[in-house]
């Protein structure tokens, strides 16, 4: 019923709103990303010497430097509605992780422990979950019943777990 936009160790969801095939990777003290915007015949290449590495929080303002387009405008906090909080709360999984979601006090966490701390999202004005210190690297989606992360340039589509 969807497509994923990765395969094969290739993304091709938009970077800064520019469309892109990327592909991510890190290990023990190294941390590796490359952009391929085609519509301007561009290559973005980023090596690091560290660790686990959230490449979208450097590529994407960088391709937003080079391609001049403007910074990202602040994020909103706007309220969760009921359904929202209901839909949202809860334990899912999607074949790979299984991740719990929470609402505290109009807040929305995501603690899936491989990424680290739980991680805050902020609703915004069309529909979409940005996390609110990494919002270039983490943005959730509420479709029907089922939650789609995207990360870095991966997607993952979530199923709530059974009670």
């Amino acid at each position: 019923g969807y497509t994923p936009p990765y395969g094969f160790g290739v993304s091709v969801n938009p970077i800064a709103g520019f469309q892109a095939i990327s592909h991510s990777g890190s290990g023990d003290g190294w941390g590796a990303w490359a952009a391929y915007l085609a519509d301007h015949d561009m290559t973005i290449v980023i090596l690091t010497n560290r660790g686990w590495f959230w490449a979208t929080d450097l590529g994407a303002p960088i391709v937003r430097l080079l391609m001049r387009a403007p910074d990202r405008a602040p994020l909103e906090r706007l309220p969760l509605t009921d359904i929202e909080q209901r839909a949202l709360s809860g334990a899912f999984e999607d074949g790979l992780f299984e991740i719990k979601v929470a609402v505290e006090a109009d807040r929305l966490f995501l603690d899936n422990p491989p990424f680290g701390d739980p991680i805050e999202f902020w609703k915004q004005a069309d529909g979409a979950f940005l996390a609110k210190d990494r919002p270039d690297t983490f943005s959730l989606r509420l479709v029907g019943d089922r939650l789609e992360l995207d990360w870095l340039e991966l997607r993952s589509y979530f199923e709530r777990r059974p009670q």
